[in-house]
């Protein structure tokens, strides 16, 4: 990935013309997938960058398949999600018998492994394989209002319907998503999860004494904000 600044905007840099040039001199290194993105600090804040980087992805790598890979699912995960979150996401999508990819899948670069050797870049993250099947997926699961454009992008190169999953945080947000994943799935709720939603409801119950009617002043991006 290519991210321009506030100063290479503001020069009037050409980065896609850099890239042609690039690609004309050093044609040993046409197969290196190069994606850039304007993310200028002086436009918009981090959601909206996370979003261009997104978009441009799936506009450069992601391939329409002949037909949808059954249980094949992607999941573009909001800027707002945590590597345990989206560990979490892996193994309920995974309990409805999916078989997702996620991008970008923190899970497996930020959750502090070290490795027996020095690595130069982070380990894990989704691979450019896992990038260009996201095209034969049945389905598409956008988590953050802020990714609807990413989940259009797909739609439209590669034909796979999405949804946008707005907020999964509370008792009635994440039982619509679980709605979601039964309709998609045509399975029905994992026994394990039926269990640690009576567990949460009882200890809702328990606390409300304490924090019913509190309230709190928050200052966030807007996905993180409204989940």
């Amino acid at each position: 990935g290519l991210c321009s600044t506030g100063l290479t905007e503001t020069k009037g840099e050409d980065i896609a013309g850099e890239i042609a040039l690039f690609r004309k001199k050093h044609p040993e290194h046409a197969g290196v997938p190069v994606i850039a993105v304007s993310t200028p600090d002086f436009r918009g804040s981090h959601e909206d960058g996370f979003r261009e980087a997104m978009v441009r992805t799936i506009e450069e790598l992601a391939t329409p398949g002949p037909k949808p890979v059954p249980g094949q699912i992607n999941v573009l995960a909001g800027s707002h999600l945590t590597v345990a979150d989206i560990d979490s996401l892996r193994d309920l999508l995974e309990s409805f018998g999916f078989d997702p990819i996620i991008l970008p899948d923190l899970s497996r670069s930020l959750d502090g492994i070290v490795p027996d050797s020095f690595e130069p870049v982070s380990l894990g993250g989704t691979t450019l394989s896992e990038i260009s099947r996201m095209g034969s997926s049945e389905h598409t699961i956008v988590l953050g209002e802020s990714l609807r454009a990413a989940g259009e992008a797909l739609l439209k190169k590669c034909g796979v319907p999405f949804v946008v999953v707005s907020r999964l945080m509370g008792l009635a947000a994440f039982d619509r998503f679980l709605v979601t994943l039964r309709h998609l799935s045509g399975r029905d709720y994992p026994r394990f999860l039926v269990r640690e939603r009576n567990r949460l409801s009882d200890a809702m119950l328990d606390s409300h004494f304490y924090l019913g009617g509190l309230r709190a002043a928050l200052a966030l991006e807007p996905d993180l904000l409204y989940d």
